[in-house]
């Protein structure tokens, strides 16, 4: 995603997405920008808004992506067309935190949590990928200033 000031000093808080285009027997490649779309609703400007932090879903068309919007502390949920790429925000939802600095998806695909910098907090959320809905699951956790998170099934 792009994140770009513009003379008014606001961040321009866009996803850019780009076709991948390889020429035939040649070695020559091109992007070609196909779409730009906002992190979060357009009702939300503030010049305090930071797009922090993007992940895809873990299925295996990565058919979701997430976008974490700090200032309105919240997370945005979009379906992405597995031919075009294209992207469909579904919503934009608060995390239940402040200033979500970054955010891991469980792996089993229904659940998201989230390291919120400025509160101190993980919140655990359920996913609905058809309704593009967030809701809390579980107690916060107090973490002391968290700035990334990362989870990893383990074996046996």
């Amino acid at each position: 995603f792009s994140l770009s000031i513009e003379k008014s000093r606001l961040m321009k808080n866009v996803i850019d997405v780009y076709a991948f285009h390889e020429e035939e027997g040649g070695d020559e490649v091109t992007l070609e920008k196909i779409q730009t779309i906002p992190t979060y609703k357009e009702k939300d400007q503030d010049p305090l808004i930071a797009a922090c932090q993007m992940r895809f879903s873990p299925d295996k068309d990565a058919s979701h992506l997430f976008v974490s919007n700090a200032g309105i502390n919240t997370i945005s949920i979009y379906d992405r067309d597995i031919k075009t790429g294209l992207l469909t925000m579904k919503g934009s939802l608060p995390i239940g935190g402040e200033y979500p600095k970054d955010f891991c998806i469980f792996p089993d695909e229904k659940h998201i949590a989230v390291a919120n910098n400025e509160s101190g907090t993980i919140t655990f959320l359920n996913i609905d990928y058809e309704h593009g809905l967030l809701s809390m699951c579980a107690r916060e956790l107090e973490i002391d200033e968290p700035n990334s998170i990362c989870m990893v099934k383990l074996q046996g």
